[in-house]
């Protein structure tokens, strides 16, 4: 059975990040320069059904991202850069892949699909698979602003964020993966979705070098 942990803490969090960078240096002559002007922060998955204690999908490192995404968001309403939150949910009649690996789907408006971080203002786009690009209008909202650089967080890593990733990056634009700032159910799969995503997408990053 699959184990999960809390494998991010205060306590541990400077030093097991530069761990995992002093391992994915090797991957860097690819890796692009952020900086905040034509740049969007996608927030994916921060719903209930993965951070609600109550939910069997509980993230237990979810709490501690979870602060570091709520910074980013605030970094990135002050600069007046584009937000944008996911949220997976599927609609009654529409083909659930996630229902077909899983045996098991999150509804559109029940409990598990609502959001545990406050939106105001920004974008909030639902998604029906692990793509934040697949069937919704993320691209048009990332266009009419002028998105070139996407900087991703949220859950899980090695799904929904490894995906979105990827996807972003085979539409053009410059990918940047917030090592910090997503959690996966173990730190294996977080370090295993690090490890791929710097290699050939995208360019990890701190939530430190954000803010």
């Amino acid at each position: 059975m699959m184990k999960k942990t809390s494998y991010l803490t205060t306590r541990n969090h400077a030093k097991k990040v530069n761990v995992w960078f002093t391992a994915l240096r090797p991957f860097q002559k690819h890796w692009k320069q952020w900086d905040a002007k034509e740049s969007a922060l996608l927030v994916i998955d921060v719903q209930r059904y993965f951070f609600d204690l109550t939910s069997h999908a509980f993230v237990p490192v979810g709490p501690f991202v979870k602060k570091n995404i709520q910074a980013l968001v605030e970094k990135f309403r002050a600069q007046g850069r584009p937000i944008i939150f996911t949220i997976f949910a599927v609609q009654k009649g529409e083909k659930d892949v996630i229902l077909n690996w899983w045996k098991e789907s999150v509804k559109e408006g029940s409990p598990a699909a609502a959001l545990s971080m406050e939106v105001g203002n920004d974008f909030v786009v639902r998604k029906k698979n692990y793509s934040a690009f697949s069937g919704t209008d993320l691209e048009t909202i990332l266009k009419k602003a002028g998105v070139k650089k996407v900087v991703i967080t949220g859950v899980l890593s090695n799904l929904c964020c490894e995906t979105t990733a990827r996807d972003a990056f085979n539409r053009g634009y410059d990918v940047f993966f917030v090592a910090d700032a997503t959690g996966a159910y173990n730190e294996g799969m977080h370090k295993t979705a690090l490890e791929s995503l710097s290699y050939g997408f995208a360019t990890p990053l701190k939530t430190d070098d954000l803010l």
